[in-house]
């Protein structure tokens, strides 16, 4: 009978042993996965400042044609941008350090924020859909799906934590994050010009942009 109770605890034993070892193991593929940056080493931190894309919107709008911008462009502007915002000066156990599409295709774009927290690297990326409301005149980014690392995560829930860290002008609600659509206008002689986004979209991987260009004399 000893002998039994003896050899019962011995299993009992060896199995919360066994699920120690799984659950460690677990931590540690998960801590793998979160700080193990595919993106990193790319250069997508450091790419050159262009403010060259809203210049091209306006002179197709001039023309009346459709701006059409492939994935490098489009990251020498938002480097362009994100230099301006100071967000990466922001106080905080989390700074954004960039911003950059990393991957593009169809009508949606992978953008990736390489983040500092809490002393740790973590790639962060959201997939994104743009467009445009046109009623509210506001740009509008669907995000998609979410992940830190290789480990995908809640939309929502990563939208939550970089939230306050956003650039002034944008915010986040639900899964979608949002900001103003930019106007142009200039008055010389009584004679004004406006511009303004008309349609906003990806398509086969490259950023459309329709704009549209009026004139008021007096």
């Amino acid at each position: 009978m000893k002998y039994t109770a003896n050899k019962q605890n011995h299993k009992a034993v060896t199995v919360i042993l066994i699920v120690l070892a799984v659950l460690i193991a677990a931590v540690g593929v998960l801590s793998w996965m979160v700080l193990n940056d595919p993106n990193a080493g790319k250069g997508l931190e450091n790419i050159q400042a262009s403010d060259a894309l809203p210049k091209a919107v306006a002179k197709s709008a001039v023309a009346r044609q459709e701006s059409s911008f492939s994935v490098d462009e489009v990251n020498g502007y938002l480097s362009y941008l994100f230099q301006k915002s100071n967000v990466s000066k922001k106080d905080g156990s989390m700074k954004i350090q960039a911003v950059a599409v990393s991957n593009a295709s169809g009508s949606s774009a992978d953008l990736y924020l390489p983040v500092s927290y809490q002393g740790k690297h973590l790639g962060v990326v959201l997939n994104v859909t743009p467009s445009l409301d046109s009623t509210n005149n506001k740009l509008l980014f669907q995000v998609n799906s979410a992940q830190v690392g290789r480990l995908p995560v809640p939309a929502g829930w990563v939208l939550e934590k970089v939230r306050s860290h956003l650039p002034e002008g944008f915010s986040a609600s639900d899964n979608t994050i949002s900001c103003e659509s930019p106007a142009i206008e200039a008055s010389v002689s009584g004679i004004t010009a406006s511009l303004k986004v008309g349609d906003f979209k990806m398509e086969n991987g490259r950023l459309k942009i329709g704009s549209q260009a009026e004139i008021k004399i007096g």
